[in-house]
């Protein structure tokens, strides 16, 4: 049986070609030979009447002219032997015959007559006629396309036999190379084409044996890379085993089929039985917004991050887990599933929780603090101002709290504290808040309020009842209290301008006598009248290029094992000449509230780098300048350059300083903060979390921000002594810096007791009073700074009690 011709071998494959191809031409030439044969003829005529015939005339001219019969003969002769020409013909104009010549040796049956006048300039000399056989032109024209064709055969055939044997040829070479291409398939990996024949195929076979070496050098490297792979998913089981987190992974109908740690019979959930289930179908308490949004997470395919929800776990303790997830797709883009994390966050939340108590309130009194007051009342502000109501603010101060401190001690002064906080919480309508705003500042916030006669009722009722004896044995007193009274929209139209009204009507009512309460009056905007002048003077002083009255006094920063300077804090003071020295607190706000603490920010900036620079040999090894930054001065854009700047411009190095940054700087959680800190790291510039535990105390940001230190507020520090929670708030943060590997600096240090309980609970760095007030710089460096290279023993090497007689007596 015949195989089919997609089956042929490629030489008979070529073979039929080229015999198919040759018959076909042959067949062609053939069948339009005689036509050819015809058009040759035709062509030979016209070229004989058109070309031949009128450069005969002209050649004959001059003899036709002279009627030289020889010279005409001689010049007709040798055209009567042309090919297919019978007679030429020469006769005169008037038409007699001149010359004739006829070829003896041809007849024709068939003849025709080519007639040309010969022309010698303008005149006309006769006509000039020549007889040729057609047929001859015919048999002479087939006779040439017979021999072309034979050519054009004999070539085909050559060709042909050419092709076959070139196509046998290189059909072995191909048959080389399939050899060996079968060889490296079944394993001979040393097996190569020979590189021979033509320099078509040996370039061939060199690129086949070129292309297996390459091939097996992949195939090695794929073997490694195997290998590696092998090795890194198996660190990969071991550390997934291994980590508290764990992965997991569902199916296209979100439901599990796979944990990391599904063989742990340690890890507090059985995965196991949540195989095959739904996240939904195990929860056991979760929010239900955010159980909706979850699930219409799911069902848009979107990833998600950290859900929080409660299931049980093994031995049915709720358990509060969070997880993330991406949406997993084929190679066809065919939803597959989810894969991601999930961690077990009780203990995280309940540490969140507990840091957010004590970060929003005061935890003497149990009461609000003051960030949590402020929220509360910008919340109350913004309700009030869509709903067109009023708002009442009761600040309290507590007369002579002072006085009681220095008489019956710090532990009468908590006991009165604690007693004014009880009385407020139980004197307030439900909806007000109590909140502790100071030491002895108190205030209360209605958020809808009818009339002024409603905080008045409130503020009587709890003066009379806050001026109420303790009780016997339990203060030799009686106490009293002083109110002020402002309304929104009355007496202000922001929180600000409520307290500062508020705290006026309390130094109105202080000034009554006490014991009573004020509502804010016109009248007592001199306070407000001396705010503007102390603004006027603060604008007028950081137009000059010197600052004329602002200066900055330098406060110590010691480690606490050893007493050596480690550091310092720039703290700003200001002396008028007419209105003496200003409290920063006074001059600071009042630059916030007018726009300037961008301008007061940059002169400090500038004036602690020109310290820097002015102290440069002398400064210790670590030793870091601390800057305060506020919060309008880090959300400047271009902040960082302003700080390179200052730094450039005094050739200091970026190592000398320390930003010090409060909690509410960090509270937008974005990714323009995250590369702003990053870029004062780049700088060399360390950066501290300033007054941690006050403000909001997110752990997200410690983790996500890239800071160096935690500064614990003296606040915390100040009651060591007499407070447990404050000394279980400052163990908390030390302990929560050591665990991210931050530093922990202590401010308001004033005792030893204080000191040692720092430097017991692994606090290495503190400032206080009880190593040194802050200085002028000059007296700093005099100190603190010069002293380092005299043989007398400077301040940082004498006892911390030492310390605080030196400094005191040198502030005598």
């Amino acid at each position: 049986m015949i195989p089919k011709p997609r089956n042929w071998p490629l030489v008979v494959r070529a073979l039929v070609l080229m015999l198919a191809a040759q018959v076909a031409g042959l067949a062609l030439l053939f069948a339009n030979g005689e036509r050819l044969a015809d058009r040759a003829a035709e062509s030979a005529f016209a070229r004989l009447r058109d070309e031949v015939l009128p450069s005969l005339a002209r050649a004959i001219a001059a003899a036709a002219l002279d009627q030289d019969r020889d010279e005409i003969g001689r010049l007709l002769a040798p055209w009567v032997e042309a090919d297919g020409v019978l007679a030429i013909q020469l006769r005169t104009a008037s038409g007699q015959l001149l010359y004739e010549v006829r070829n003896p040796q041809r007849a024709a049956e068939t003849s025709s007559t080519l007639a040309l006048p010969v022309t010698l300039g303008a005149e006309e000399l006769g006509t000039l006629a020549v007889m040729v056989d057609l047929e001859a032109f015919r048999s002479l024209t087939r006779s040439a396309a017979s021999s072309s064709m034979l050519l054009v055969a004999c070539g085909l055939s050559a060709g042909t036999l050419f092709l076959a044997l070139l196509a046998v040829r290189l059909a072995g070479r191909v048959e080389g190379l399939a050899r060996a291409a079968t060889a490296i398939a079944e394993g001979a990996t040393g097996a190569r084409a020979p590189v021979a024949g033509p320099p078509e195929l040996r370039a061939l076979a060199g690129a086949f044996n070129a292309m297996v070496d390459r091939l097996l050098e992949a195939n090695h490297r794929l073997a490694e890379e195997r290998e590696r792979l092998a090795n890194s998913e198996r660190r990969f089981r071991e550390f997934a085993q291994a980590a508290s987190d764990w992965l997991w992974e569902t199916d296209a109908d979100h439901r599990f089929v796979y944990f990391s740690q599904l063989d742990n019979p340690e890890h507090p959930f059985d995965q196991p039985r949540l195989l095959g289930k739904r996240r939904q179908d195990v929860i056991a308490e979760c929010d239900p917004e955010l159980l909706r949004q979850h699930l219409e997470d799911l069902a848009q395919r979107r990833p998600f991050r950290d859900f929080r929800y409660a299931i049980r776990d093994r031995h049915g303790t709720l358990r509060t887990i969070e997880v993330s997830g991406r949406p997993q797709f084929d190679t066809c883009g065919r939803f597959t599933g989810y894969r991601g994390v999930a961690r077990d966050v009780t203990e995280k939340m309940e540490a969140e929780r507990r840091i957010h108590y004590l970060a929003t309130h005061d935890t003497l009194t149990r009461l609000a603090n003051r960030p949590a007051f402020d929220e509360q009342l910008r919340r109350a502000l913004a309700v009030a101002r869509r709903n067109g109501s009023k708002v009442g603010l009761l600040l309290f101060d507590l007369d002579g709290f002072r006085r009681v401190n220095e008489l019956y001690g710090h532990a009468a002064g908590d006991l009165l504290l604690r007693h004014t906080a009880e009385r407020l919480v139980g004197a307030i309508r439900e909806g007000d808040l109590a909140a502790r705003l100071a030491a002895d500042e108190f205030v209360v916030l209605q958020p809808d309020v009818t009339n002024p006669g409603e905080c008045a009722a409130l503020a009587s009722r709890l003066v009379r009842e806050l001026g109420e004896p303790f009780g016997e044995g339990r203060c030799p007193f009686r106490p009293s209290v002083s109110c002020g009274i402002v309304l929104f929209p009355d007496n202000g139209e922001d929180a600000e301008a409520l307290l500062r009204h508020a705290s006026v009507a309390v130094a109105r009512a202080k000034h009554d006598g006490g014991g009573g309460f004020r509502f804010f009056e016109a009248d007592m905007e001199k306070v407000e009248a001396r705010r503007r002048l102390v603004e006027a003077e603060l604008r007028r002083v950081l137009q000059q290029a010197d600052g004329a009255g602002l200066a900055l006094h330098i406060q110590p920063r010691v480690t606490l094992d050893k007493g050596e300077l480690c550091g310092g804090e720039a703290l700003l003071r200001w002396r008028h000449p007419e209105l003496g020295e200003l409290p920063p607190s006074l001059f600071v706000a009042i630059a916030e509230q007018a726009g300037l603490a961008h301008e007061l920010g940059s002169w400090v900036l500038r004036e602690a780098c020109r310290l820097l620079a002015s102290w440069h040999r002398e400064l210790p090894a670590g030793f870091r300048l601390a800057v305060n930054l506020s919060p309008l001065q880090f959300r400047r854009h271009d902040i960082v350059r302003e700080v390179a700047s200052a730094l450039a411009e005094n050739r200091v190095p970026g190592g000398l300083l320390e930003l010090e940054i409060t909690e509410s700087a960090l509270v937008e959680d974005t990714d323009a903060t995250v590369r702003q800190l990053a870029r004062f790291r780049e700088l060399g510039i360390a950066l501290a979390l300033d007054d941690f535990g006050t403000g909001y105390s997110s752990l997200g940001y410690l983790k996500r921000f890239a800071l160096d230190k935690l500064k614990i507020d003296r606040s915390f520090v100040s009651g060591l002594a007499d407070s447990k929670e404050n000394g279980a708030i400052v163990r908390a943060i030390i302990t929560l810096a050591r665990s991210l590997e931050l530093g922990v600096v202590a401010e308001g240090v004033e005792s030893e007791p204080q000191r040692q309980f720092l430097l017991r609970e692994g606090c290495r760095e503190a400032q206080g009073h009880l190593f040194a007030a802050a200085l002028p710089a000059e007296i700093f460096a005099r100190d603190w700074l010069a002293l380092r290279e005299k043989d007398a023993a400077p301040p940082s090497r004498l006892s911390p009690a030492q310390w605080h007689l030196s400094f005191s007596a040198a502030s005598d």
